[in-house]
């Protein structure tokens, strides 16, 4: 019995601290540097099709620049403007970060700039509708004047952008930059140069498609007629495409004052 007693023990004890919980975890964190990541990039003559390459063995991640993602180490970028571009390799590891959270991966970042001078390469046929054939650059205006029964600027039914509630450029009240303009290039940038009149300053901007081209934002200067932010606090930077051919564009947002939508449209010149 003192023999079965004794071996009950020492099987307790072994339990016991194999059960122990164990309070100082090792530390994990990404086992890549950044001065051993290597990239590349070709893009010949300075063509706006870019062939960028992250050739150091081992390493793992995905590719960030302003037009899209590649998950491979190899990807081809089709820049829709001159200019310097910077490209960013992401690399991660499968260690988790130091909270433990398995959604949470640490990354080291690695950039190589690349310079675009030549438009080579067709892009989205979205930009020439709006800024050319040739690139060259295309001025847009109001396609009406107020009294003259067109609608062109107009409340609407917010589920319904041709269902016009209020036509309020042509019946009483168009915006106090009717007379403006918009300007659309890419020397150098997606930009838009918008004048409030005739003879009024350049305001400077940017503008961006998004991915399936449905829709287009200004983030930092508003669209002429687009209330500069005083509507229900909305600065109506933000709009879905309904027409853009060659010479017409029509541009609308469910997004306004008092639950309403608004239309703009507008023509080439």
């Amino acid at each position: 019995m003192k023999k079965i007693l004794y071996c009950l023990g020492v099987i307790s004890a072994v339990v016991l601290f194999a059960c122990k919980p164990v309070e100082k975890r090792q530390t994990l964190s990404n086992s890549f540097n950044k001065d051993d990541i290597k990239l590349t990039a070709e893009n010949p003559g300075g063509s706006n099709l870019i062939k960028l390459k992250m050739n150091t063995k081992g390493v793992t991640g995905m590719w960030n620049y302003n037009f899209g993602t590649a998950y491979s180490d190899e990807a081809t970028a089709l820049v829709p403007y001159t200019g310097t571009h910077t490209f960013t390799y992401l690399a991660t590891t499968p260690y988790m970060t130091t909270d433990g959270d398995p959604s949470k991966f640490e990354f080291i970042s690695k950039t190589i700039q690349v310079e675009v001078t030549t438009m080579d390469a067709p892009i989205n046929d979205a930009y020439y509708k709006l800024i050319g054939n040739d690139l060259e650059g295309k001025t847009w205006v109001f396609d009406g004047v107020p009294g003259d029964g067109k609608v062109w600027y107009a409340m609407t039914d917010p589920g319904n952008w041709e269902g016009v509630w209020w036509n309020a450029g042509s019946d009483c009240c168009p915006p106090a930059d009717v007379d403006g303009k918009i300007v659309f290039d890419v020397d150098g940038g997606a930009n838009y140069t918008y004048y409030s009149g005739p003879s009024a300053a350049p305001q400077k901007g940017s503008f961006v498609f998004n991915g399936d081209f449905t829709k287009i934002s200004f983030p930092t200067i508003g669209l002429i007629g687009s209330f500069e932010g005083d509507k229900g606090g909305n600065t109506h930077n933000n709009y879905e495409i309904k027409v853009l051919d060659d010479n017409k564009m029509v541009l609308f947002t469910s997004d306004c004052f008092a639950g309403t939508g608004w239309v703009w449209h507008f023509k080439a010149i």
